[in-house]
């Protein structure tokens, strides 16, 4: 059993329900599949009808219908459209892409969500409320599509949940998850159990390892970060039905597996829970209704699954895995010329050839190192990799050694150039002036400074090769430290006024169990006994404040109290403050 874990959803009814989840691109053609196993699904806010115990021998004589699965050789990139009843609501990109060949992982997987919901007033349940949820999750997967780094992002209305996920040989797997600004809590999950980072993941594992194949009661641990602070995993138990054919963007008769929940990931109530989900060969989301008839459903691309018009995408903007055209297989590079954009399409009859000039590059690039000619080497080099990006896409049809000459072509640029090791040294230098001003607590400074590493994660030099999970690391490593000196800055701006201490004999009672033997049966008899100790407290803005006590108005808590001033803590950082005279 594989050891795995999953890095963030904030418990809110989408995240939890799992609607704004992981999602992929159009797949390869595949071999028709044969309709059988349950009748379609039951409508949305039906109770799933249980599960029928059946008998050994009639099942061992009825025939059972097996969906082939598709092995991911190349890019799932599927935009998804989130409805609420005839409303468009919202939108998903997800997209999984295999790493090249010189990377220390195999998997790139991000995605990018948002949704604006309708939900009920608490206060008066005949009014409904605008909430908007959106989550970023940024990942680098083995194998077995589980975690060396992750980062994921879930904002509900402007509250924001952090989770990092990082594997090392020493240490294994571990869950951080940052709840407030200094609140970081670590979660390290049973080693030999198998987790899965999100639903989308675990479909993926599940229908490649043939789990899918079989109809069947299934049970899985889901990651899923919770506010609370408690453990972030949960079980989740649904039945894989028949397979079903249905229509999926524009394309009819689509062979999907209907899996249906027993037990569905945790939500805010009964409505907001998951009740079906529709996966394909690939084990990618197709399709997805919760309880109270909130359905995720892909489409054919950005347009469709964003709409016009609409006020979206302002949790989760960022997309530095953007595929324009990603459900069509012949998706286009570019080339800048004078300052336009000219269009350079691949598809099969141009893909040789287009490899064949890419390639030529490569000499080029040597010539230009050789004579120090820095711009255009940098050009050539710039150009080589927007190649290599296009042809990455539509090597899914292609013979084994062709895609092993487009890996190639990524590799020797590098070789060559070290174009990522040169973005790399200069993050390196700005990584050591960010603890420098961290020192001086130079906030702005240190903004500037994790902005353009954050900025160097996107940039393709970096994109997909080693240097860029160093500059990940860097970047989880240095954004506490940017919390620790805002949490300075404004504790040191706390109006806190002690004209005085003072101490005092407390008196506490303490509850106690005495065993008294009872015909030879001892028995506890509660018993309270007083203690007296020596306390303090302070007059802090002319009030007076124990140790514990929270400074009205200044939100600050205090620590100690001595007979020359106090300490007080806000998150964690403290401050002495000395007794005015």
């Amino acid at each position: 059993m594989r050891s795995s874990v999953v890095g963030v959803l904030l418990a809110s009814a989408l995240l939890a329900a799992g609607l704004l989840g992981a999602q992929e691109p159009k797949p390869a053609p595949a071999q028709a599949a044969q309709e059988g196993g349950k009748p379609a699904a039951s409508p949305p806010g039906a109770k799933p009808a249980p599960v029928e115990a059946q008998d050994p021998k009639k099942t061992a004589e009825a025939p059972v219908v097996q969906q082939d699965r598709v092995d991911i050789s190349g890019l799932l990139d599927s935009w998804y459209q989130i409805r609420q009843g005839d409303s468009h609501v919202g939108y998903v990109h997800e997209v999984l892409d295999r790493a090249p060949a010189t990377s220390a992982w195999r998997y790139n997987y991000s995605v990018e969500a948002e949704v604006e919901l309708f939900v009920p007033d608490p206060k008066d349940a005949r009014r409904e409320l605008p909430s908007v949820e959106s989550h970023r999750i940024r990942a680098k997967l083995d194998d077995t599509y589980a975690p060396i780094e992750m980062e994921r992002v879930d904002n509900k209305d402007g509250a924001e949940l952090r989770s990092f996920v990082s594997f090392s040989q020493e240490t294994g797997r571990k869950i951080d998850v940052l709840f407030s600004a200094s609140d970081r809590t670590e979660f390290k999950p049973p080693a030999e159990e198998e987790i899965y980072y999100t639903r989308f993941l675990m479909f993926i594992a599940l229908r490649q390892s043939g789990n899918l194949a079989r109809p069947g009661p299934r049970k899985a641990t889901l990651f899923v970060p919770r506010e609370d602070g408690s453990m972030p995993l949960v079980e989740v138990q649904f039945n894989v039905e028949g397979i079903v054919k249905k229509e999926y963007a524009g394309k009819k008769d689509v062979a999907v597996t209907r899996v249906l929940y027993m037990k569905a990931p945790p939500a805010p109530d009964r409505n907001s829970e998951l009740f079906e989900t529709y996966v394909d060969r690939f084990g990618r989301v197709m399709e997805e209704t919760t309880r109270g008839a909130v359905r995720r459903v892909l489409v054919k691309g950005e347009e469709e699954a964003v709409g016009q018009g609409t006020v979206l995408r302002q949790g989760a903007r960022r997309d530095p895995f953007r595929k324009d055209l990603a459900l069509i297989s012949g998706t286009g590079g570019t080339e800048k010329k004078a300052g336009t954009e000219v269009v350079r399409p691949i598809d099969p009859s141009n893909f040789l050839v287009r490899l064949k000039e890419a390639e030529t590059g490569l000499e080029e690039l040597q010539k230009a190192k050789e004579e120090n000619r820095e711009k255009d080497g940098e050009d050539i080099y710039q150009r080589i990799l927007s190649d290599y990006e296009q042809l990455k896409r539509v090597t899914r049809e292609q013979p084994p050694e062709v895609v092993r000459r487009v890996d190639d072509l990524r590799r020797k640029a590098e070789e060559i150039w070290g174009g990522a090791e040169r973005v790399l040294t200069k993050m390196k230098a700005i990584y050591v002036k960010i603890y420098e001003y961290f020192e001086k607590d130079d906030v702005p400074k240190m903004e500037e400074g994790l902005t353009l590493l954050r900025k160097a994660q996107e940039r393709p030099e970096i994109k997909g090769a080693p240097q860029e999970l160093v500059i990940t690391k860097m970047v989880s490593e240095l954004e506490p430290l940017l919390t620790k000196s805002r949490t300075r800055l404004e504790l040191a701006k706390k109006r806190l006024v002690v004209t005085g201490t003072m101490s005092y004999d407390e008196e506490v009672l303490h509850p106690i169990e005495v065993q008294v033997n009872v015909f030879g049966v001892q028995v506890g008899v509660p018993y309270e006994v007083r203690f007296v100790k020596p306390s303090r407290l302070a007059i802090i803005n002319e009030k007076q404040y124990k140790v514990g006590d929270v400074v009205e108005v200044e939100g600050v808590r205090v620590d100690k109290i001595s007979s020359h001033g106090i300490q007080v803590s806000l998150k964690d950082e403290t401050r002495d403050v000395g007794i005015r005279q």
